[in-house]
């Protein structure tokens, strides 16, 4: 009998081979997006529709079908693609409303208010919501598409089936790839960009020099962060030209072709057009006080450019809008506060909001990228230069901040299949893919407030994080479903967000710590006893102005909930005012 080397178990040669030997032709490749594309579809619709909306999504929604670029805090590109779906449904819209707000009013005060009334006053919100959102879910589709490409590409079509499990529950991709915002956008731009430039290198064709220009230009069209593709896309071409993959003259070429088409695109986005809108009396001045004394650098550079016409008015005060707001950011991390930021801020919200089995596949991946030669310089790079940007911002109110870096992680630990399946661990390879899905499908269809067991899942998230890790103003139709079970028919309700309750049919008091939708009358301590539901973000204090209002509700926190809503949203019974001698601790 043939002694087996110790430390290698025996492998069914079955299973190894009918995994070797799994048809790879286009009709296979077809036939499993499509079946990915319809499961895709039914986790997002299936999620979104009982979600209200966030935080950022009626501005989005509306500008984008009002085709104004006011909202610029991010470029256009997204809303204007989230809103293709709504041009056919007569929408009540009051442009006119617009143009006798000043163009700093409408950017910094105005532009929320508008966004509330133009869904929840003028409009069926949700009717629009689930139109557009299905269209960021089509652009999940893509990424996951081109991640399982890549994945085939690199390390065989069994793993990249476990990559695009993997991607497929991932909970904070999933979470983002159903909201009408720039984040999932943005991720399947940077990511797509970066595996075209591997294409083109590993053969000049025109297609794919093609979509690269394409996806670049799309990063940059819906999020300011997809600038963060000029330092990642010249790294790898530097990387390419000293490892001899390209000449000096094709990688200048190509640069050049990008930075032209990008350009381009930008000024098209726009409509080749100035000024925001057809009104000339409307121009951003954000490089004029107080922003030219608080970044003095980046108003000068911005006005420069301004007084010449190199960009639409909009794109670049918008660049210097979304800079001065990144200065100062009040963020809330493990109990503790600050509006200047944590450099670690970033690497804990990754470890906290991360399966842990899929943090260990990225470890195992990342060792073994060093099999696939220049791989390893495509997936980590990126990675890296998010990371470094991230850990130097001010912004510290989620992880979708460094979202991009998901897919890449999720193809490098497709490396790891690839090792177990060499090794005739295919059972294994299948296993881990599972327990990854595992974690993420307890918490479903409440992606976005996924925590890992490492913290004891979302029911302690909030002791953690906030804000858009967790409560993004998501879970009113959870509210009122809990609301009619127990026949509750008033609510007190403090709520993050900017959907409307009343929407919803919930019957609340509005307590202090409201949207700015609701005017300063509306505003009232409890009527008690009763019932008092607040988001999370408010029970943590994170924007309260001064620790004595942080306190209101912090003394609430510590009681037990009598429910927790979709972990967004606590709900007490309260007899007695709570608030009585408040002192700040």
């Amino acid at each position: 009998m043939t002694k087996r080397k110790a430390g290698h178990r025996a492998a069914d040669p079955g299973v190894h081979e009918l995994a070797a030997a799994l048809p790879r032709g286009r009709r296979t490749h077809a036939a499993v997006l499509l079946a990915f594309a319809i499961l895709f579809s039914v986790l997002e619709v299936v999620s979104y529709r009982r979600e209200s909306a966030t935080w950022d999504e009626p501005v989005h929604v509306m500008d984008g079908y009002l085709s104004l670029t006011a909202d610029i805090e991010h470029p256009a590109l997204l809303r204007m693609w989230a809103a293709v779906p709504l041009l056919g449904l007569g929408i009540a819209s009051h442009p006119e409303r617009i143009d006798p707000v000043t163009p700093s009013d409408w950017a910094l005060n105005d532009l929320f208010v508008a966004a509330h009334d133009f869904l929840y006053v003028d409009n069926d919100a949700d009717a629009m919501l689930y139109r557009s959102r299905f269209m960021v879910v089509i652009l999940g589709i893509v990424l996951g598409c081109l991640m399982y490409l890549w994945a085939d590409s690199l390390f065989g079509w069994f793993s990249a089936l476990g990559v695009l499990a993997l991607y497929t529950f991932e909970p904070n991709l999933d979470a983002h790839a159903q909201l009408v915002t720039t984040d999932l956008p943005v991720t399947l731009g940077i990511f797509a960009s970066v595996y075209y430039l591997w294409r083109v290198l590993q053969a000049w064709r025109t297609r794919d020099i093609i979509c690269l220009c394409l996806f670049t230009t799309l990063a940059v069209l819906v999020k300011f962060s997809g600038l963060l593709l000029g330092p990642i896309l010249t790294l790898l071409l530097v990387a390419a030209v000293v490892r001899r993959r390209v000449t000096w003259s094709r990688a200048l070429i190509l640069a050049a072709v990008l930075a032209a088409t990008t350009f381009v695109g930008i000024w098209a986005c726009y409509g080749f057009r100035y000024l925001p809108s057809s009104n000339p009396n409307w121009r951003f001045a954000f490089h004029e006080a107080p922003f030219a004394t608080e970044i003095p650098l980046t108003s000068a550079m911005v006005r420069w450019v301004d007084e010449r016409h190199l960009l639409p008015n909009a794109y670049a005060q918008g660049f210097l809008l979304n800079q001065a707001r990144s200065q100062h950011r009040k963020a809330f991390l493990a109990g503790n506060y600050t509006e200047t930021g944590w450099w670690y801020y970033f690497p804990a919200a990754f470890a906290l909001k991360t399966p842990v089995v899929l943090l260990l596949l990225i470890a195992g991946g990342a060792w073994s990228l060093r099999r696939f030669g220049d791989a390893a310089w495509y997936l980590l790079t990126p990675v890296v230069v998010v990371f470094a940007v991230a850990m130097t911002s001010h912004i510290n109110i989620g992880v979708r901040h460094i979202l991009p870096v998901y897919p890449f992680l999720v193809v490098m630990a497709g490396a790891v299949i690839h090792e177990l399946v060499q090794r005739r661990r295919v059972a294994l390879a299948a296993s881990l893919v599972a327990a990854s899905a595992l974690e993420p499908a307890l918490v479903y269809p409440h992606s976005l407030a996924f925590f890992n067991a490492l913290v004891g899942g979302p029911a302690h998230g909030a002791d953690y994080l906030s804000d858009s890790n967790l409560d993004w103003g998501q879970d009113l139709k959870g509210l009122k479903a809990w609301l009619d079970e127990h026949g509750i028919n008033h609510v007190n309700l403090a709520y993050f967000g900017s959907a409307d309750p009343r929407y919803y049919g919930i019957s609340c008091t509005f307590l202090p710590g409201s949207p700015g939708w609701v005017s300063p009358a509306e505003l009232q301590l409890p009527r008690l006893p009763g019932y008092v539901a607040v988001s999370v973000t408010l029970l943590n204090g994170v924007y309260a102005p001064t620790p004595l209002e942080r306190e209101f509700y912090a003394k609430l926190a510590r009681r037990t909930p009598v429910a927790s809503i979709g972990h967004s949203i606590n709900v007490y019974r309260v007899d007695e005012p709570w608030w009585l001698d408040l002192r700040p601790r």
